[in-house]
């Protein structure tokens, strides 16, 4: 195996990108290693096929998360984030509340007609403001 690699590593330095032909001497090793490496990644997309099986049936069986799924740019994935972070929706008067509780709009402290703005915050659920923020470049790409 170090043989297979010291080839690769000498190919590179003459910038030569190799090929599979420059490892028809491969050893057992390798080939055991490689082997190894690309079950690993089989198993791993059984999984990931699992638990996105197990997504979409928790989606189908929420009614709010099928109605956030409704608005554009929303999806399986992001609307069962947001049904599974949010515990009351009801607790926000405005959606720019909401912004807020995640994190991706600055809080409002206004009184008097006097607006105060603070600062963006980002103390709100990170994964789904990195959702959220994904989605919308996509749907502004659109």
């Amino acid at each position: 195996m170090r043989r297979s690699l010291a080839k690769f590593s000498e190919s590179e330095a003459s910038n030569h990108t190799p090929s599979l032909a420059d490892f028809t001497t491969t050893t057992p090793e390798l080939k055991f290693s490689v082997h190894t490496v690309v079950a690993q990644l089989h198993a791993l997309q059984i999984q990931i096929n699992g638990l996105d099986k197990r997504i979409t049936q928790a989606h189908r069986a929420n009614a709010d998360s099928k109605r956030l799924d409704a608005i554009p740019g929303f999806g399986v994935i992001l609307s069962t984030a947001v049904v599974a972070t949010m515990t009351d929706p009801k607790s926000f008067k405005t959606g720019r509340e909401f912004a807020a509780w995640i994190g991706l709009v600055p809080r409002q402290n206004s009184t008097g007609g006097k607006e105060r703005l603070g600062s963006i915050s980002k103390q709100g659920d990170r994964y789904l403001r990195r959702l959220l923020v994904a989605r919308k470049s996509r749907v502004i790409m659109v």
